[in-house]
């Protein structure tokens, strides 16, 4: 856990910095495709100080954050046939299956709840 503490330190610093919106649209990028820390630990700190500008930064938030789920959409479809391996060599396949089947079953409501 010592890394992700490292990374919102690093996350919490850029929302200070004069850039500060060209790294909220990259942090909302990366954290729908691939990315652990969400965007809302540097929107915050951004929109207190200034809340004339939090549509600005919601509206940046939102765009980064759907197009990175693409992006995050387009690496899962395209990228699966290289992973495919590791998971059957490492002795994954099963577990992966059975959270395909879940996901089939339930995906849904595990996706909205992990939305939130």
């Amino acid at each position: 856990m010592r890394l992700f503490s490292r990374l919102l330190e690093m996350v919490m610093g850029w929302a200070e910095h004069r850039h500060a919106s060209y790294y909220l649209a990259g942090l909302s990028f990366a954290e729908s495709s691939f990315f652990p820390i969400p965007p809302d630990v540097m929107l915050a700190p951004m929109t207190l100080p200034k809340p004339e500008r939090a549509w600005r930064f919601a509206l940046v938030t939102t765009i980064a954050s759907v197009l990175g789920g693409i992006a995050g959409y387009l690496i899962g479809m395209f990228a699966f046939e290289l992973v495919e391996p590791l998971l059957k060599d490492y002795g994954y396949w099963e577990r992966f299956l059975r959270v395909q089947d879940w996901f089939n079953e339930w995906g849904f409501w595990a996706i909205f709840i992990a939305g939130f």
